[in-house]
């Protein structure tokens, strides 16, 4: 922000200007994140009241659906889509659950564990899926005890895997490492066709994605759960010949 003034000698013509520079660089970036939280409490308040509204009918809607599914000849669900239905349905129940962790996440129960006995579990989970798609996955993380929740970080894991595999589609490779300062610092690497320039300033945002079948809270979701064990998570480096997120968590809770 710039203001200026004439410089004036008493009784004489103006000589100069005297031109004030103030950085406000501080202050936009506050504003910035009241903006984000009135976005992500308005989201929250609205999931609350969708939790109610929405997953009541949709269970009835699911259960005769799923009576039908077992019931109906083969040619009878083929022709009225009722397997397709039951897939969308389910889809709709995720996007409420999602907007439910957004709204309403549980504290994390921490305890000590190591980050790597919680990628092995998950990448144990996924083997099927990496083999399938040729996806090579390389892990060197420091054995360092930290106070987490093992089961909300295995989902941070889980969304950010889940978006690499995506992004690599076949024959990729992702890289799980990490190195020490004054926190943990876990990096998630992936050999995929990066985000687009256009919306990394706001992909943690809610609704924010590329995909036609995603929701567009994952990113939320995990950002969520990290900040609430006092870490941070970031985009470490994007471009076409891969992705890398930073996830910082303190040491010696």
């Amino acid at each position: 922000m710039i203001s200026k003034t004439d410089l004036i000698i008493p009784h004489k013509e103006p000589v100069g200007r005297i031109v004030f520079f103030l950085d406000i660089t501080e202050i936009e970036e506050l504003t910035k994140r009241i903006h984000q939280s009135e976005k992500l409490a308005a989201v929250g308040e609205m999931a609350a009241k969708a939790a109610h509204e929405i997953r009541n009918p949709l269970a009835v809607i699911h259960g005769f659906l799923s009576f039908m599914n077992e019931n109906m000849a083969q040619s009878d669900r083929e022709q009225y889509h009722i397997p397709l239905l039951l897939k969308e349905i389910d889809r709709i129940n995720a996007i409420v659950e999602d907007m439910l962790l957004i709204a309403k996440p549980s504290a994390p129960m921490l305890k000590e564990t190591y980050m790597e006995t919680i990628v092995q579990d998950l990448l144990s989970l996924l083997q099927h899926t990496l083999e399938a798609k040729h996806i090579r996955v390389h892990v060197r993380l420091d054995r360092v005890l930290l106070r987490l929740d093992p089961k909300q970080m295995m989902q941070v894991l889980y969304n950010l895997l889940h978006n690499s595999i995506e992004s690599i589609e076949e024959n990729g490779t992702i890289c799980i490492y990490s190195d020490i300062d004054e926190t943990y610092n876990m990096y998630v690497y992936d050999s995929g066709k990066g985000i687009p320039q256009d919306m990394q300033a706001t992909m943690f945002e809610p609704f924010m994605t590329t995909k036609p079948s995603g929701t567009g809270l994952g990113l939320t979701i995990v950002k969520r759960i990290v900040e609430n064990h006092g870490g941070t998570i970031a985009l470490h480096d994007s471009s076409e010949k891969g992705t890398t997120f930073v996830i910082k968590l303190p040491i010696g809770r």
